[in-house]
């Protein structure tokens, strides 16, 4: 991969095609929520799963400044699908 980890970055869930927060789980089986934003490690992962269709938008800055972060990324799933993120800039 190129660049390095977005480490600590935020990844915000939306359902798609609005700006409505969607709930994420950090199980399979959804029964642990994830916080929204969700805080990326420090090697920028995370593991996220959706019981539906999902946008996601990533901000380079993590932690309490989330809002205040630069925008590096959206990916919008039209499809369920499970993710395990990791993002580099």
């Amino acid at each position: 991969p190129k660049g390095k980890p977005l480490s600590h970055g935020c990844v915000f869930a939306f359902i798609p095609g609005t700006e409505t927060p969607l709930q994420s789980y950090a199980d399979p089986e959804h029964t642990r929520k994830n916080p929204n934003p969700m805080i990326l490690d420090r090697h920028g992962a995370a593991a996220m799963f959706f019981d539906q269709p999902y946008k996601l938008q990533m901000i380079s800055q993590g932690g309490r400044n989330c809002t205040k972060g630069k925008l590096v990324g959206i990916l919008d799933m039209s499809g369920h699908g499970d993710l395990n993120l990791r993002m580099t800039p």
